[in-house]
């Protein structure tokens, strides 16, 4: 089924009593050791390379079994920014780690566009073109990231992806903003089984997604956000129980603003869904909710 949502259609809600905003005692508190990507006052200027100092900083965060990543207000990047070892059996991979930008506590609606010119951390990706900007690589348990614009294509080198998790759980992703990718901006999906025994495949789930602003592709087959992996198999387990509230998705104009494949209890709270962005093909084929 293909629920069309054009401008005349952009805001849906789905009430549902399934998942209800998740506590924060999963998560690192205020108190909890925090890490400066930019120590001793580094620029942090989106002009160096800061791909090596975001990864050694995570490192100390996923080393004292969690913590606040503090970013900078701007970071160049040229490969993916990898969380978690994915190896793990049980759900132990860098936990209880927040990964904090200047725009925390923002209007999510006022970032995409702007965010450089108001003082949000911008990650700029520098990397090849199809590249990942940030993967977690499952399984991880409480993440959260906040505060954060992601600029995919700053240098006409778009990626592919924006934001990959893979058997994430108990999660948040709040005040968070992208523009510039060419694939799918947020892919919510399982575990790939590299390095396991192939039955293991578990999905994403309880992750909220608040404040988010996922509305300006580059390219016309775009997708804003995909809930569910491509193929579960026949031992797979189903991502779920993902909630989406004040947000916006908007998917080049023939793709979509969020595709759901192989998943369940998704909701919807005053969140936009559109086909939009890219360059103008001869005609729209683009959806708001693909199912």
């Amino acid at each position: 089924m293909t629920w069309t949502g054009r401008s005349t259609t952009n805001w849906i809600a789905f009430v549902s009593l399934a998942l209800l905003p998740l506590s924060g005692a999963a998560f690192a508190q205020q108190s909890a050791p925090a890490f400066d990507v930019c120590p001793n006052r580094r620029s942090c200027d989106g002009v160096a390379n800061d791909t090596a100092a975001i990864l050694d900083t995570i490192a100390l965060a996923c080393a004292a079994r969690g913590g606040i990543v503090q970013l900078g207000r701007a970071h160049r990047i040229t490969e993916d920014i990898g969380v978690g070892d994915g190896t793990a059996l049980s759900a132990s991979t860098c936990e209880h780690v927040v990964y904090r930008g200047f725009g925390a506590g923002g209007d999510s609606f006022d970032l995409s566009v702007n965010a450089p010119f108001n003082g949000v951390t911008t990650i700029l990706w520098d990397g090849p073109s199809g590249g990942t900007m940030l993967t977690l690589r499952g399984p991880i348990v409480g993440v959260k990231i906040e505060g954060v614009h992601f600029h995919a294509n700053p240098f006409g080198k778009a990626a592919g992806s924006v934001i990959v998790a893979k058997h994430v759980i108990h999660s948040i992703v709040r005040d968070v903003s992208a523009q510039g990718w060419c694939g799918i901006g947020v892919d919510i999906t399982n575990y790939d089984g590299a390095g396991r025994d192939a039955s293991y495949n578990f999905g994403s789930s309880f992750i909220d997604w608040s404040h988010v602003d996922f509305s300006s592709p580059s390219c016309p087959a775009a997708i804003g956000a995909r809930v569910g992996p491509a193929d579960v198999g026949p031992t797979g387990m189903n991502t779920n129980h993902q909630f989406f509230s004040q947000s916006r998705f908007n998917g080049g104009s023939e793709g979509s603003g969020v595709e759901v494949r192989y998943a369940d209890d998704i909701i919807f709270v005053q969140t936009r869904l559109k086909a939009q962005g890219g360059t103008t093909p001869t005609g729209f084929t683009g959806c708001g909710l693909k199912i």
